[in-house]
């Protein structure tokens, strides 16, 4: 028995690292550090809406202004309770092996047509998986402000905005059973009249791939693999 499920262990693990093209994506921000900072930001603010909340409660304040502390307690409450749900939602599609996407250039050149692979391993049932080819701009501000200590510190801004997207990826894949793979093989092409990826401190053009998984009964998911384009 031991030998069986060895055996079936070493077949899966020859699978997952089977490629089909030279260069594995790695996903954007990594599920771990994703979940941890949605459920940290989330404690944090609910923590700080409770504390402000049992401060207003214990001390007297004026009756004219007594909406505004708890229409703030209430933002504050709302917003870290919003992401706790969405760090348990994230927790939860985790739970789901995450898509291997593979492609056949590092450096993928503006104008250019480039391979992908799509695999998913199950078990899982998907109604649907779809990827979109997306370009975006991001501007950053620089400003200033004094930190608790008196000191002035350096903060950012961003503004973004989409300069290209494209569907690449639409498929129903239904029922993927344990330790089995479901692939594609898709082509799609870089526009030509597009910046290329650039990041300074000002401005970044980020080019990259939304995988988008719809699963049967299950938290759905979605995977930001970024690419770089010259």
């Amino acid at each position: 028995m031991a030998g069986n499920e060895q055996i079936g262990t070493s077949a899966i693990e020859t699978l997952r690292q089977t490629r089909r093209l030279p260069v594995r994506l790695k996903r954007e921000i990594p599920w771990g550090q994703s979940i941890g900072c949605a459920l940290f930001m989330g404690l944090l603010l609910t923590g700080v809406a409770i504390g402000f909340g049992s401060l207003v409660l214990r001390f007297p304040h004026d009756q004219n202004g007594v909406w505004l502390p708890w229409i703030v307690i209430g933002v504050f409450g709302f917003v870290g309770v919003c992401l706790i749900m969405s760090g348990i939602h994230q927790w939860f599609a985790s739970r789901v092996r995450e898509t291997l996407l593979e492609i056949d250039a590092d450096q993928i050149s503006l104008g250019s047509t480039v391979q992908a692979c799509f695999r998913q391993e199950g078990p899982v049932t998907l109604n649907s998986l779809r990827a979109n080819l997306r370009c975006v701009e991001r501007r950053h501000t620089w400003k200033t402000r004094s930190n608790s200590d008196g000191d002035s510190e350096r903060y950012k801004t961003t503004d973004e905005k989409e300069l290209w997207t494209e569907n690449i990826l639409d498929e129903q894949p239904g029922s993927v059973p344990s330790e089995e793979f479901w692939e594609q093989s898709v082509s799609f092409h870089i526009p030509g009249d597009r910046p290329a990826s650039i990041e300074t401190d000002d401005l970044e053009i980020v080019w990259k791939i939304e995988l988008w998984g719809q699963v049967h009964r299950w938290p759905d998911f979605m995977h930001p693999y970024v690419i770089q384009v010259t």
